[in-house]
């Protein structure tokens, strides 16, 4: 009877190892980075007055420490009515390429906007920043828990009066 009970019992063990593997979190080992303001939104209207914007890039990764820096390269897609240096100026801290140094897993990208006294509001008063794959291997652009058109692998600012 003892030698049953114990067979059972490891029976009953090897099958919990086994059937764990289904319960594992699939995003747990990816690396991904997104962006995305102070409220979660990947999507702001700012005004044509001064002020600035901070957005927050995060990168999401089982690793703990690095060899070097990740950089995440972005890019500044502008619509026809904005203008840098006119409409918008990103921080020299926040240029391209953004970097992760060890510990450091949250990186502000800012930037000031500036009072434009020729805007022109019927005119495609978009800035968007789009992330681009990083340095580090296997990293995803955008959240993969959310679906792909809202993944924040994007932000877009819309400027107005």
């Amino acid at each position: 009877m003892k030698r049953l009970f114990t067979l059972f019992i490891a029976a009953f063990a090897a099958l919990g190892l086994v059937s764990c593997g289904g319960l594992e979190d699939p995003f747990l080992d990816n690396t991904f980075v997104y962006i995305a303001n102070g409220s979660g939104a990947s999507s702001d209207v700012v005004s044509n007055a001064a002020g600035s914007s901070t957005l927050f890039v995060t990168l999401s990764t089982t690793k703990t420490s690095f060899d070097a820096a990740v950089e995440v390269p972005y890019e500044v897609i502008l619509g026809n009515g904005l203008k840098a240096g006119l409409d918008f100026m990103i921080e020299d801290s926040s240029r391209s390429p953004l970097r992760f140094t060890n510990g450091n897993f949250v990186v502000k990208l800012k930037i000031t906007w500036l009072y434009n006294p020729s805007f022109d509001s019927s005119k495609d008063n978009t800035l968007t920043i789009q992330l681009h794959e990083g340095n580090l291997a296997n990293m995803k652009v955008g959240d993969p828990k959310l679906p792909s058109g809202s993944n924040k692998s994007k932000f877009v600012f819309t400027k107005q009066d």
